[in-house]
């Protein structure tokens, strides 16, 4: 062996780096058919692949088809999902369609069920077919296309009968609807209804674990308690950042919602929608199932906060850093975002402007069509959040903008704390060079370069005013005897665009 002297070690360490939010993933609640999922067991990272999907949850199930809609906007984020059993005791809902007359032309229309965009077929009509053939068309066309329509059809004499795949009240509020004509042949249209008996929800969340969810889809007709007590209390949990936002729906006349969400959580989005009972359409005005819409919410909310996912999809802004998720599209505003996959409702369909202005004031998140009436896009957001323990009212958490940035700089903070931390000497002296030591002044130093990576991706206010703010409002204790550090801070948080006034005077001469 040689002589290597003098002896020379030098150890190779990894750099410090500053710690990103954790990856998003999403929870999609519903129920199953037969498959070869386990109801009441979580499916992880559920793929992209229909055919996959059909496996698990049953091809023609509510739970599949939200999965399969999911998927269809985000490929990008982890996606698990809670497949539920029907309750045995539980009665599926019902639509008819029943048909009189006789054609005296030929001719064409379309029904579609579920789903305006997906789930429709185009019945051909001969002059001379009676009501009778009629109906056996509507069954027939319905029927050759079913294989993961989550209905089934049958007819007997003039009148079609849809029935939903699962049991319970998840498709009271289906759509389904009539367009076009023929000469000579009448229809009346009977809304889907007499779903009953959901599944029993008590402690179902209890199958995630200690796994995080930063959105959880959870379907219109269930009731939300379950849900918000599991989220508000991750909400500010002690030992881990656990918060999420459930996302959620109702379809009502605007008499009906007017009195805004009985709930009061920052951890609860509900998303309405204008319910139809016209002559030839009946559901929600935006003709895709609610669930479904529910779930492009939590797969677009999803994504823009997954980092580098690309949104140019979903987002209307041209900025360049925009046209990717992360941390800094918490502060993005909502409003304006694409839903796509979402049927555009009719004009004449919608809620009225004042009623989107009250319904979001009472605490209702919306989405209706774009000025174009060629796309479906999110209004303002907002959770059920209304007063804070004491009763008074509070609108720090109305948004979930303000929810979403507030989680993302909790998030920063906890990560980067905890790395940086993970095996430090405490003092209320010097530090030693060479030495893992940290002191007031260090934590101080540390948590303004933090403050700047923040400033730098949006989320908080950038500038000499802003971090003079930030430094004079941080309040750092040190105990070295118990080990401890307390840190209070009020980072300013940036905000949204939502409301622009003016005034423009009438003039004739300069």
């Amino acid at each position: 062996m040689p002589i290597l002297s003098p002896k020379t070690t030098l150890n190779i360490i990894g750099a410090q780096e500053i710690q990103a939010a954790a990856a998003q993933r999403v929870l999609l609640v519903g129920q199953m058919l037969t498959g070869s999922a386990v109801a009441g067991v979580v499916s992880r990272d559920v793929s992209s692949s229909e055919t996959e999907i059909n496996a698990l949850f049953g091809a023609k199930s509510h739970i599949a088809e939200l999965a399969r809609k999911f998927k269809s906007v985000n490929k990008n984020t982890a996606l698990d999902v809670l497949p539920i059993a029907d309750n045995g005791a539980g009665v599926a809902a019902s639509a008819t369609l029943t048909f009189g007359g006789l054609a005296t032309e030929d001719g064409s229309f379309d029904v579609y069920v579920m789903d305006k965009i997906n789930y429709r077929a185009t019945i051909s009509v001969i002059a001379g077919d009676d009501d009778d053939a009629v109906a056996a068309k509507v069954d027939a066309a319905l029927s050759a296309l079913e294989t993961k329509w989550p209905f089934s059809t049958t007819s007997a004499t003039n009148v079609v009968t849809l029935t939903a795949s699962n049991k319970g009240t998840i498709y009271n509020s289906a759509p389904v609807g009539v367009e076009g004509s023929v000469a000579g042949i009448t229809y009346t249209l009977a809304a889907f209804a007499s779903g009953a008996t959901d599944p029993v929800l008590t402690g179902i969340l209890a199958a995630t674990g200690n796994m995080r969810y930063q959105t959880i889809s959870w379907p219109a007709s269930y009731a939300t308690t379950v849900l918000t007590t599991f989220l508000n209390a991750r909400f500010n949990d002690e030992f881990e950042v656990l918060d999420g936002v459930g996302l959620t729906g109702k379809v009502d006349i605007f008499s009906n919602l007017s009195a805004g969400p009985s709930q009061n959580s920052q951890s609860l989005v509900v998303k309405v929608d204008n319910l139809l009972a016209l002559d030839s359409r009946k559901g929600p005005a935006c003709q895709t199932l609610i669930d479904s819409q529910i779930a492009i919410f939590a797969a677009v909310r999803s994504l823009r906060l997954t980092e580098d996912a690309s949104l140019s999809g979903i987002v209307t802004t041209v900025a360049a850093r925009d046209q990717f998720g992360g941390s800094g599209a918490s502060t993005l505003p909502y409003h304006n975002s694409i839903l796509p996959g979402i049927a555009v409702p009719l004009p004449e369909d919608e809620f009225s402007l004042l009623q989107f202005q009250s319904l979001v004031e009472a605490g209702y998140s919306i989405s209706s069509a774009n000025k174009a009436y060629n796309a479906v896009i999110l209004g303002d957001a907002v959770t059920t959040y209304k007063t804070n323990g004491a009763g008074d009212p509070d609108t720090s958490f109305k948004y979930l903008n303000r929810v979403d940035s507030s989680s993302a700089i909790r998030e920063f903070f906890v990560n980067n704390y905890r790395a940086r931390y993970a095996q430090s000497r405490l003092t209320n002296g010097e530090i030693v060079a060479g030495r893992d030591m940290v002191n007031e002044g260090a934590i101080r130093a540390f948590s303004k370069r933090l403050y700047e990576n923040l400033a730098d991706d949006a989320i908080v206010e950038k500038g000499q005013v802003a971090a003079k703010d930030f430094n004079q409002n941080l309040l750092i204790e040190v105990s070295v005897s118990g080990g401890f550090i307390r840190v209070d801070m009020a980072p300013l948080q940036v905000g949204q665009v939502r409301t622009i006034l003016g005034t423009i005077a009438v003039k004739f001469s300069s």
